[in-house]
């Protein structure tokens, strides 16, 4: 008698399982999903996105809503499948259709799998929409947020082409960590899903849940403090950092995500809460003196987290004329570091130009606070990190004389009538070039007091409208330009121009679900109805530098 044919291995990847066949095991990628591109999963539950409808059980395949009271019936865990149903969520049988990398991964159904379902919204608008109030189907739980932040929230603070590996549960030991992030993913999820008024009161509960147990831990007595540390390093003795390291990388962890929850996904007016906590990020840092320690920890959440706190500290000091924190020196130790940016080599040209726009705002907070021109040899050195072939920066006049040659390459016209998507290497140049524009624009606007109708200005602003609007970028790239794209847009003066801008930036909002996008848009609206081609550098940033973060 022939054996029966072995299809699939205890403990097999989920793309192994999908296609039914045998998986070797491997960590953290199998073999065949490397060979083959895929992106290689062995986690116990996935995520499986859906219409809004049941995955499983009589409602399986009906393509049509759920109706409240049916939806509440079905809303029920069984043999490991829990179903989350968004009854007030509408359907719809268009969705937008992202390029590769920014729409969620699609997963065939397998009997076998632990599978969570969540209903995504149709659209993205810049303006808050009615929702209509219906009881909801199911209450996400602290295990389905934290899925949910470590597969879907984490995703969109990355633009590499691997998908970030952080255990966040193990990572988040501490109740205040716990919490924030629970927080960070409930805001997100009210807006992706347009949640229910039940669920967007819970959201904000998570987040004051959040705010009191991390003052807690600052304001926690210094005796008891030691006595839980202690205990805490019986626990986790011989950790590389030692304990006081893990304390303060606990606090600064939650402390940035605060700032990402009320500086990215749901700015807040309400007593300027981003930048206290942007201030308080600082002055952790500043008072346990522990960012040479912490560039010493190259992956998991808090490498994560110091890559984002230092791109918010720079595009904070760029806009206000606050001094940055992070030194221009400090952004080439990122080299090696599982940043939003991915793994960079050391002398990447991305951190160059991050050094390079670090020491821009050295500058500009120089002449903030001092009235005091930089010195000229000073800038040059840094516009020569800009212009290689050092073409020149200013004539006797003081104005620029010559624009560094940098072509960008368009995307190839498809049959469609879209543009091919660049390779990544190729991609990864055009991303780079729109933040040397973005450096440009600073030189010339708020170091040279240019005005915004001057021709340097304009050309360096169509030569960043080109990286953003006319190429279609690889992966997540074109999703993770809104700094650029807030520096390059105030700066645009042509109607062709402001409306292709803001077509690409609602098509990122429909990928990212980030609060700050529609404040954004509102802010270059307003800029772009009542434009003043004298105004300074930062006038024009005033009401928006303090409110979110962009990057």
């Amino acid at each position: 008698m022939v054996p029966k044919r072995i299809r699939t291995v205890e403990g097999s990847c989920w793309p192994c399982k999908d296609r039914r066949v045998i998986c070797d095991l491997q960590q953290p990628e199998c073999s065949r999903c490397t060979t083959s591109g895929r992106a290689c999963s062995y986690s116990k539950v996935r995520l499986k996105w859906c219409n809004g409808i049941a995955a499983r059980g009589r409602f399986a395949g009906r393509n049509n809503p759920i109706s409240a009271s049916a939806a509440t019936a079905t809303a029920t865990t069984s043999a490991g499948i829990t179903t989350l149903a968004n009854a007030s969520s509408p359907v719809s049988a268009t969705h937008t259709v992202l390029n590769e990398g920014s729409s969620p991964t699609e997963r065939s159904d397998d009997d076998s799998s632990s599978v969570i379902s969540l209903s995504p919204p149709t659209r993205f608008s810049p303006l808050p929409l009615p929702v209509t109030i219906s009881e909801p189907a199911f209450v996400m739980t602290a295990d389905h947020l934290m899925l949910y932040f470590q597969h879907e929230v984490l995703d969109r603070f990355n633009v590499a082409r691997d998908r970030l590996h952080v255990d966040v549960g193990s990572a988040c030991r501490d109740p205040a960590l716990l919490q924030s992030v629970t927080a960070v993913a409930n805001a997100h999820h009210c807006l992706y899903a347009q949640s229910p008024q039940d669920a967007v009161m819970a959201k904000k509960m998570a987040r004051l849940t959040a705010i009191k147990l991390f003052r807690e831990q600052l304001q926690m007595p210094r005796v008891r403090r030691q006595q839980q540390q202690q205990q805490r390093q019986l626990i986790h003795a011989g950790t590389e950092g030692g304990l006081d390291l893990a304390f303060v990388k606990d606090l600064f962890v939650t402390n940035v995500l605060f700032c990402i929850l009320d500086g990215i996904i749901e700015p807040l007016d309400e007593g300027a809460a981003t930048y206290l906590h942007f201030r308080g990020g600082r002055a952790i840092l500043a008072q346990w003196g522990s960012l040479d320690q912490l560039f010493q920890v190259k992956k998991g959440l808090s490498a994560l987290m110091l890559s984002i706190f230092a791109t918010m500290d720079l595009t904070h000091a760029l806009l206000t004329g606050e001094g940055p924190y992070f030194s221009p020196e400090s952004w080439m130790s990122f080299a090696e570091c599982e940043g939003w940016w991915g793994i960079l080599p050391p002398g990447d040209a991305f951190l160059e130009i991050m050094a390079t726009l670090s020491h821009l705002a050295q500058l500009g907070h120089q002449y903030r606070s001092t009235g005091v021109n930089p010195d000229l040899d000073e800038l040059l050195s840094v516009w020569n990190t800009l212009d290689p072939n050092g073409s020149g920066l200013m004539d006797d006049s003081g104005f620029v004389t010559s624009l560094p040659a940098t072509p960008l390459e368009s995307s190839t016209p498809s049959g469609t009538g879209g543009f091919e998507p660049l390779d990544y290497d190729r991609s990864w140049e055009v991303f780079c070039s729109a933040y040397r524009q973005t450096a440009l624009i600073y030189i010339y606007r708020a170091i040279c007091h240019l005005p915004v109708t001057h021709p340097r200005v304009q050309q360096a602003t169509e030569a960043g409208h080109r990286a953003i609007c006319e190429t279609r970028l690889a992966g997540k790239l074109s999703h993770c330009l809104l700094f650029p794209t807030l520096v390059i847009g105030s700066q645009c003066l042509m109607p062709e121009q402001q409306a292709t801008l803001r077509k690409n930036l609602l098509w990122t909002g429909t990928f990212l679900y980030f609060g700050s996008i529609p404040v954004m848009d509102q802010f270059l609206q307003k800029l772009w109805a009542a434009p003043n081609p004298e105004v300074s550098w930062w006038d024009c940033f005033e009401s928006i530098s303090r409110k979110t973060f962009l990057f």
